[in-house]
């Protein structure tokens, strides 16, 4: 080997000598780092258990809550890896070490805290839903699913790297809000089914009422013929309800109204009432108002003459009429006549307008409107048709009416109302 090469190689070995060393010097170095870290971690072992018996011996008051950390506590579970760096010269090491972690303890305290409170908290919410369920039934039922997230009070708590628990958190305020929802959605409900009771009462009574004046033989159409179109006039409605809750904001929810429309239940059962009463009449000279317009008065002649003045109708051949007489503005005589019958009102002196209500088929139950009485009872059951003749002033006069077609006739009644003949 020539002396120049020896001398190269020389050189290197001296610039590298420096390196070698300092790389041997840095294990040593790290060596004895090591076994300080083992003191340390002898030392924080200590603190851990001192941290421990203070923990047990004085922070802890509740014997409960001790019996649970002790049984909880595991040591394995108590080591935490710890990272730190050794440095020596131009060499940097990162160095583990295991030791005991005294964040353990702490999260194990509140572990054993939580444990019981949540024992409490559990039997508290397990109560209140009893007594709600209980109290609301089918209403708790419902409404429980949409509320149960802000009720149970479960939430997920993780403590450092060492474990995950539950806690169960007791809201008071989130348990009055539904509550008081329960208490209002009951409240009306119960409300809204008492007025459907009500009107189903309303509907079932007032069937029997009006199936007592029917005769035995139309009992059968009258159920048959009521119970097919019942929903005619048991009229159903979605009726909407809104709560404001604290929890949920505006809550909606409906409920299905019943109310019964007597108009519409008349309307169907007057069709049979018309095959009961169709051939039914009264005598001519009937007063089937008597108990609003009371008896016909007694009429005396004028001094100087022996007849009052009178009006006469003659009613037509296939119509029964009720005829009014009515003097200032009231009815002051009426009467029944048959068809192709006539009768006489006899009248003192004075102005009078006479109405004439038309049908066949007596109906001593059907209800006629009145301005006076409000309403009368009785009435035609087909045919009806009501109209009227003009005021006419009867002084010592005669007067008739012809309620049939006439060629070349002189009077053409015009047509009026219930209210207004009655």
């Amino acid at each position: 080997m020539s002396s120049k090469k020896k001398y190269i190689i020389l050189t290197l070995l001296v610039l590298m000598f420096p390196f070698f060393l300092i790389r041997i010097l840095n294990n040593f170095k790290l060596k004895e780092f090591k076994q300080k870290l083992e003191i340390v971690s002898e030392d924080l072992k200590k603190d851990f258990l001192d941290q421990k018996s203070i923990i047990l011996n004085e922070t802890i008051k509740s014997k409960k809550v001790k019996d649970l950390f002790i049984n909880e506590f595991n040591e394995i579970n108590a080591f935490s890896q710890f990272d730190t760096v050794f440095n020596f010269f131009y060499i940097t090491s990162s160095v583990k070490f295991n030791a005991y972690d005294k964040r353990y303890l702490f999260c194990l305290l509140d572990k054993s805290k939580s444990s019981i409170e949540n024992t409490f908290n559990t039997e508290k919410i397990k109560l209140r839903n009893n007594n709600l369920k209980k109290k609301h039934g089918k209403g708790y039922t419902k409404w429980y699913p949409d509320f149960e997230n802000h009720l149970d009070g479960i939430d997920s708590v993780s403590c450092s790297e060492f474990f995950t628990y539950s806690t169960v958190n007791f809201d008071e305020s989130n348990w009055k809000d539904f509550s008081d929802f329960l208490a209002y959605y009951s409240k009306t409900i119960k409300e809204e089914k008492r007025k459907n009771n009500s009107e189903k009462n309303k509907f079932k009574n007032y069937k029997y009422k009006r199936k007592k004046q029917l005769k035995s033989k139309f009992h059968n159409n009258y159920e048959t013929e009521l119970t097919s179109k019942k929903d005619n006039f048991l009229i159903k409605n979605k009726e909407l309800f809104r709560y404001k809750s604290a929890l949920k904001g505006e809550i909606i929810f409906y409920f299905e109204s019943i109310t019964f429309n007597q108009t519409k239940f008349d309307n169907v059962s007057e069709k049979i009432f018309e095959d009961q009463w169709k051939t039914n009449t009264l005598y001519t000279g009937a007063l089937p108002y008597k108990s609003c317009f009371g008896s016909n008065p007694k009429c005396y002649p004028p001094s100087g003459y022996q007849e009052c003045s009178s009006i006469r109708v003659i009613a037509p051949i296939n119509s029964n009429v009720i005829v009014t007489v009515k003097k200032s503005g009231s009815v002051y005589k009426h009467a029944y006549i048959k068809p192709g019958s006539s009768y006489k009102f006899t009248l003192p002196n004075g102005k009078y307008q006479t109405f004439f209500y038309y049908g066949n088929g007596w109906n001593p139950n059907k209800k006629i409107r009145s301005s006076q009485c409000g309403s009368l009872k009785g009435g035609f059951v087909s045919g009806e048709t009501i109209s009227k003749s003009d005021l006419e002033s009867l002084y010592n006069y005669s007067l008739t009416y012809t309620l049939q077609l006439t060629t070349n006739g002189n009077f053409s009644p015009k047509s009026s109302t219930s209210t207004e003949a009655f």
